[in-house]
């Protein structure tokens, strides 16, 4: 009888542990996806500083970093927006994409996979 228990126990505990580790990795998750979120917004708003700065959207994230690929513009200023390419908070790098006056940003999200369903995007236009 104090085998069954203890099995019982066991099986309790261990179902037990799988649930709060289940909810410790969805916490983790949404942290990681809000500190991804802040990242983001915080590279949106390095885009449009560079934008209002150039007068015009960077072809690249590269761009933040060495400034703009026209001579003239580049003339305009000394200092750098970025310092490195940013990175989510799975340590992939962001995705910058310009389509005329638009832009997205994009994370692989949890999957560290792009183009899936758990990607997370802002998008943002030229002023």
């Amino acid at each position: 009888m104090k085998e069954i228990m203890s099995s019982v126990r066991k099986a309790t505990a261990l179902s037990l542990l799988s649930v709060f580790l289940g909810c410790a990795n969805a916490e983790q998750m949404e942290r990681q996806i809000a500190v991804t979120d802040v990242q983001m917004t915080m590279l949106k708003q390095n885009i449009d500083m560079y934008d209002i700065g150039f007068d015009g959207l960077p072809e690249s994230l590269e761009q933040l970093r060495d400034g703009p690929s026209d001579p003239a513009k580049r003339s305009r200023s000394d200092n750098q927006i970025l310092t490195e390419n940013p990175t989510d908070a799975w340590g992939q790098q962001l995705q910058y994409t310009v389509d005329g006056n638009s832009f997205e940003i994009r994370s692989g999200g949890p999957d560290r996979q792009l183009e899936t369903d758990d990607d997370l995007i802002i998008d943002g236009k030229s002023s």
